[in-house]
């Protein structure tokens, strides 16, 4: 608790491990370990597995037709544009990457001699040197100095690590073919769709919970998203009007003619983080692999006849 509120126990139990001695650590803030824990009612943990049913469920439909428009003749040349628009947006990416890179290390340089000197500092008003050699009014104040000095450096150095994973993703990635370019934007597409469903789904979920009264335990940790939408939402100018696009069937003229408007694009797949999701992940990495990939999905042949010929092109 002491690690996350701030304040002093009243001595230190430090021990250190190279003398067996106690620490006496100016201001004790040993490292603590929190668990959060949240007890399941059954009918909690059934109506959660049943919700990720439904998200499974619905991967499967979004899938099926989002791959369906892909293979039509307009999904085809969108997707090869796709691909080439990809390669050649790469190169920016890793120009700009190594751009970063070489501010992140003069950064860090920075953070380095700066810790450096408020390390000085503090070794000399320990050894007790006079006020203008370290400028330190006290023990606190000397301890916080090198505490920030030290924050300040490890940021540094995980900037520059996070730009160097980026550039060796970069660098990976350039080496793809131009058809391993088409099946990334593939799969990258049928998650964007996948996740916005699932947003869809989920909102329909919370919902129906705050009309039950009930709760949501898995919904953020300990429940804290839902207890967060709660504060936001206002029941009495809701204006929610979920698009099921994913549930219709081409077989009837109407709905054929909604499926036809359905326009699919790559917009934000830029960043695929923003589409990512625990329930994606389980379907992707478990699911589907217990499935024999793609097994689970109607073929793009029994998919033309079954809805009609699927989700249309771009208008």
């Amino acid at each position: 608790v002491a690690a996350v509120e701030k304040f002093k126990f009243p001595a230190c139990e430090c021990i250190d491990p190279e003398t067996n001695k106690w620490s006496n650590h100016m201001r004790c803030r040993p490292k603590t370990l929190i668990i959060k824990k949240v007890i399941y009612s059954d009918e909690e943990a059934d109506r959660r597995d049943q919700e990720d049913g439904v998200y499974i469920e619905a991967f499967k439909k979004v899938e099926k037709k989002v791959r369906s428009h892909l293979a039509k003749r307009r999904g085809v040349k969108e997707s090869k544009l796709e691909g080439k628009e990809r390669k050649a947006r790469l190169k920016v990416d890793i120009e700009n990457t190594r751009a970063q890179i070489e501010v992140f290390r003069s950064q860090l340089g920075e953070a380095k001699l700066a810790f450096e000197e408020v390390t000085k500092r503090k070794a000399d008003f320990d050894a007790g040197k006079p006020f203008p050699f370290h400028r330190l009014a006290d023990p606190d104040e000397a301890l916080e100095l090198v505490m920030a000095g030290q924050r300040r450096l490890e940021a540094a150095e995980q900037q520059l690590k996070g730009a160097e994973d980026r550039l060796a993703a970069l660098r990976k990635r350039r080496k793809m073919s131009p058809e391993e370019a088409v099946l990334e934007a593939h799969a990258d597409l049928v998650q964007k769709y996948c996740h916005e469903t699932y947003l869809t789904l989920l909102e329909r979920h919370r919902r129906e919970a705050f009309r039950a009264r009930a709760r949501r335990p898995w919904d953020g940790p300990d429940g804290e998203e839902f207890e967060l939408w709660k504060e936001f939402y206002d029941p009495e100018n809701d204006s929610f009007a979920p698009d099921y696009w994913w549930e219709l069937s081409a077989t009837d003229p109407m709905k054929k003619k909604m499926l036809d408007t359905k326009k699919f694009n790559w917009e934000g797949c830029d960043n695929m983080r923003q589409f990512a999701s625990y329930i994606y992940t389980f379907y992707l990495e478990v699911i589907k692999p217990e499935q024999g990939g793609n097994a689970e999905l109607l073929s793009l042949e029994d998919e033309e006849k079954s809805d009609g010929g699927g989700v249309g092109g771009r208008g």
